[in-house]
């Protein structure tokens, strides 16, 4: 084989490598979000995120789950986890309203990415119909299954 059909080889199979990697969308979600139905998942389902068209009301945040919704009393786009870490909500950035932890584990929000800045605890079992002043429209990360 020539040198030239190695490198054109090469080239091939890096271009077909790099249309594999996922890249961020234009709305901000972070890459490696798979759409499935009408939410995206990540982490292999420990994160799920939804949208309005698509509600999840406060009796499906079934147990396990952490749910934050973008508005008051639970309705509007959502976004749930059920594993642990810090996770920095990105396209769900300052937009959170009310919360339900729906689990045997206390979990807390921040108004800074990676836990920076003040944090508010959910215990477990809690729910939240307005996070209040400080935390609406200003939750940038959370985390879930830690001790308050």
């Amino acid at each position: 084989m020539s040198r030239r059909s190695r490198l054109l080889s090469a080239f091939a199979a890096l271009t077909a490598a790099l249309a594999l990697v996922p890249a961020a969308s234009a709305d901000g979600l972070p890459a490696g979000g798979v759409p499935v139905g009408n939410t995206i998942t990540f982490a292999g389902g420990g994160i799920v995120m939804g949208f309005a068209d698509s509600p999840l009301i406060y009796d499906d945040c079934t147990a396990g789950r952490f749910c934050l919704w973008d508005n008051q009393g639970y309705s509007g786009a959502w976004i749930y986890r059920t594993d642990p870490g810090w996770y920095d909500l990105t396209s769900f950035d300052n937009r959170a309203e009310s919360a339900r932890d729906n689990s045997s584990y206390d979990g807390k929000v921040a108004t800074g990415y990676g836990g920076a800045g003040s944090q508010q605890c959910h215990n477990a079992g809690g729910h939240y119909q307005s996070l209040g002043s400080v935390f609406n429209n200003a939750v940038s990360s959370w985390t879930f299954k830690i001790s308050c």
